[in-house]
């Protein structure tokens, strides 16, 4: 057996509790977006799960929930997601976003366009082809 050591100089890291919710959420994203890539939806489920346990309100955490049970086939968990995103996007209810009163103009656009996507989308799903005219 031949075994070399490496040694490195990156200094030693510490693993702290999270102090940040959106920075928290954006790290799980990352890590669901590789184990998608990797094809592997065993692991994306188990992140999604841990977006939801830190913000179980959390806009990004229900769509890739959505993502997760498209790619698993599963039609009825995704209406099911569809309407929790719905839910939580017509009540402003995710801690990470700023409140509605502090949105700027690009962030409103973004939050009716994730609103009108969720709606095409669950519609299509639904009852297939285009969704309703918004």
């Amino acid at each position: 057996m031949n075994l070399k050591l490496i040694n490195s100089s990156i200094p030693a890291t510490w693993i702290t509790k999270p102090s940040h919710l959106a920075d928290t959420l954006n790290a799980f994203i990352a890590r669901y977006l590789r184990a998608e890539y990797f094809g592997n939806y065993t692991i994306c489920a188990n992140l999604v799960d841990s977006i939801l346990s830190y913000n179980p309100t959390s806009i990004p955490g229900w769509e890739l929930k959505t993502r997760t049970y498209c790619s698993l086939k599963d039609s009825l968990n995704m209406i099911v997601t569809f309407d929790s995103t719905l839910a939580i996007l017509n009540r402003y209810g995710d801690p990470a976003l700023p409140d509605s009163a502090d949105m700027d103009r690009f962030q409103r656009s973004w939050y009716q366009d994730f609103i009108n996507h969720t709606t095409y989308f669950r519609y299509g799903h639904l009852y297939g082809g285009l969704g309703p005219r918004l």
